[in-house]
């Protein structure tokens, strides 16, 4: 189980024991996933500056701040969600890139659709253990947002339809993705 508390820490309770995985950290930390083997994933602010930064927090070597080995260039980096295999979604703020991570240094860049139009934003929040992910891609519209649902499988980018203002929110083993 994965949680928060009132001071915007991060805990992990394993059934019997709560652990804070963000001891230290001054301002606040979110942790957004976690697989079967208790590494989490996330995004904290270590500094105090909003500088918000991904992390990985493993039960065997604790937490290991990305910043050195993921590329921070826009604000709000984050990690979303880890595998079991330890692969792990960044996200570089809104508009993105969103990358997939098999390891702290090396990734691929989950590109956005050939036919997709405009940039306004590209993010993944889950993935699976074959290493595929869902999204969501933003434009403008006549002013207003306009989201579509998308699964990634490493190799390619896959439309999950026109429904106006859609998420791709969470992908299982089957590649079954849920969104809203």
């Amino acid at each position: 189980f994965l949680g928060s508390d009132e001071t915007n820490h991060s805990f992990v309770y394993n059934g019997t024991t709560v652990t804070d995985i963000l001891p230290g950290i001054p301002n606040f930390g979110s942790g957004l996933g976690i697989n079967d083997n208790g590494q989490v994933v996330g995004q904290m602010d270590p500094d105090i500056v909003n500088s918000i930064s991904p992390f990985i927090y493993d039960p065997v070597s604790g937490l290991v701040d990305l910043i050195p080995n993921v590329d921070t260039s826009t604000s709000n980096t984050g990690a979303f969600a880890i595998n079991n295999s330890g692969q792990f979604i960044v996200n570089n703020g809104f508009n993105g890139p969103a990358r997939l991570y098999s390891n702290s240094s090396e990734y691929i860049e989950l590109t956005r659709p050939e036919n997709w139009v405009g940039d306004y934003g590209f993010q993944a929040f889950s993935l699976n253990n074959q290493g595929h992910a869902a999204l969501r891609a933003a434009t403008l519209v006549d002013g207003n947002t306009v989201m579509q649902a998308f699964l990634s499988n490493g190799n390619s980018i896959i439309s999950l339809g026109v429904l106006n203002s859609t998420d791709g929110l969470g992908i299982n083993d089957l590649d079954q993705v849920v969104g809203g």
